[in-house]
């Protein structure tokens, strides 16, 4: 007999496989998490003509029709466990949430750090209207505000 492998491993790898491919399609870096993740599955670096920029969100992907299963009116219910509500809560950038119903075309965000820290987190709530795909990507990378215009410049910084 060999290990078992649940259909929920190709489901959450199909997610993250989708939103690889958004943020390559806005143009923008996706960096997946290969090694211990424990609830960031990557991070989306924003690039403006052709350079780095260092605007960083970090993402957590959940994927399959499970995830939809509650509502509340046009949103979806997300209840993370207290461990990631308190790691998404006190990480240093935006946590972006991403919920993917690929057999349905479906694939939302919203940023879960902020919900968390405005005291609305439990259960986070996920607008259906707030699609993930390339205006998503470039809407959720100005979670900290309008995004740089030229690619950072860290001499700047340690001259200051």
């Amino acid at each position: 007999m060999f290990p078992k492998v649940p259909k929920t491993v190709f489901t959450e790898e199909m997610g993250v496989i989708h939103v690889a491919w958004v943020v390559n399609t806005a143009q923008c870096l996706w960096r997946p998490t290969f090694l211990h993740d424990v609830g960031i599955d990557g991070q989306i670096e924003y690039v403006a003509d052709g350079e780095a920029t260092g605007r960083i969100v970090l993402v957590q992907v959940k994927s399959g029709e499970s995830y939809f299963s509650r509502r509340r009116g046009s949103y979806v219910e997300y209840w993370p466990s207290k461990q990631h509500a308190n790691y998404w809560e006190a990480a240093p950038l935006p946590v972006i949430l991403v919920l993917c119903d690929l057999d349905r075309e479906i694939c939302i965000w919203t940023d879960a750090r902020d919900a968390l820290r405005s005291g609305h987190g439990k259960p986070i709530l996920v607008d259906e209207d707030q699609h993930f795909d390339t205006d998503g990507v470039l809407s959720a990378l100005q979670t900290e505000g309008p995004l740089p215009i030229h690619a950072f410049d860290p001499q700047s910084v340690l001259c200051s």
